[in-house]
């Protein structure tokens, strides 16, 4: 699988199911999703597979119950192919389209996008074909990466031409998405508002 190709996908779809102006129509009935889906080599089981590495949660239906195991996934095709039973789902069988823009609905594809977007940010090493986080530079995409208090390196709007970083503790941060492609904007404890591109290791 291209993880980079997975990862524009779901910043791609998260962003559409974080649109409150989003219909069922927009998250539903467009045919590149399950096209995608299935040339990541996504396979759409019914969440069967999601169910039996966890069994009893309802983690395939309630994002409450997702987002308590959410932390432990780490395998994109299971998680991947989850989204994509889920999506196929309101797009075949449920009664209306329109069901996939309820906001209990929507949070879960939220909470699944999210973390795909985290693990996609992973690549594999050719020696062992096990997941290797690539840098820290790669995570500054999320919201909840940049908390207040993190240390951060920032790029001002002044300085992107020349791509100058300035350091700080985020005070705010001014993104509203969960992710942006450019860096969670935020402000600095000592005013400066940029967007990051680094999170700093203590």
């Amino acid at each position: 699988m291209n993880n980079k190709v997975i990862h524009e996908f779901a910043i791609k779809w998260l962003k559409k199911f974080e649109d409150p102006k989003a219909t069922g129509y927009d998250l539903c009935d467009n045919p590149s999703f399950g096209k995608d889906c299935l040339s990541f080599g996504l396979e759409m089981d019914c969440g069967k597979s999601f169910e039996k590495k966890y069994p009893g949660r309802n983690i395939s239906d309630d994002s409450e119950a997702l987002e308590k195991v959410i932390n432990d996934i780490t395998d994109i095709k299971l998680l991947g192919s989850a989204i994509f039973s889920q999506w196929r789902y309101y797009n075949h069988w449920a009664y209306s389209s329109s069901d996939i823009a309820e906001p209990k609905v929507r949070s879960w594809f939220i909470v699944a996008l999210t973390r795909l977007i985290e693990l996609t940010a992973i690549k594999s090493t050719a020696e062992n074909g096990h997941p290797q986080k690539v840098s820290n530079m790669q995570n500054n995409t999320i919201r909840k990466n940049v908390p207040p208090g993190t240390h951060v390196m920032v790029v001002k709007k002044e300085d992107q031409r020349t791509g100058k970083l300035t350091e700080g503790i985020v005070k705010n941060i001014l993104t509203n998405s969960a992710v942006h492609p450019r860096g969670i904007k935020v402000r600095l404890e000592d005013g400066t508002v940029g967007r990051v591109q680094e999170i700093c290791e203590e």
